[in-house]
């Protein structure tokens, strides 16, 4: 996880500057394209963290045994593998 801090508040830092401050670290940056797949269902428009991905096909429980853990600035992206048959969230 990546946290920059300025004496006032959070700063969040743009998409460029990350990806050139770790071009060459051994821990690869994953840049998410939103178009359109994403959703904002919480309060914060914009957040940061490390991305912990959870797969499942038309099934949840993977999904509440991870939100039933301490989310330690976690970020979940859940992977419902493109089905909207069923709920996976909510």
């Amino acid at each position: 996880a990546i946290r920059i801090m300025s004496s006032s508040s959070t700063t969040i830092p743009s998409l460029a500057d990350l990806c050139d401050d770790h071009i060459s670290s051994p821990q690869r940056l994953s840049v998410v394209e939103p178009s359109g797949l994403f959703s904002t269902y919480g309060k914060l428009p914009r957040f940061h963290g490390q991305i912990e991905t959870v797969r499942c096909f038309e099934s949840n429980p993977m999904v509440r045994t991870v939100l039933s853990t301490p989310g330690q600035n976690r970020v979940l992206v859940v992977d419902g593998g493109g089905s909207k048959r069923v709920a996976i969230l909510g």
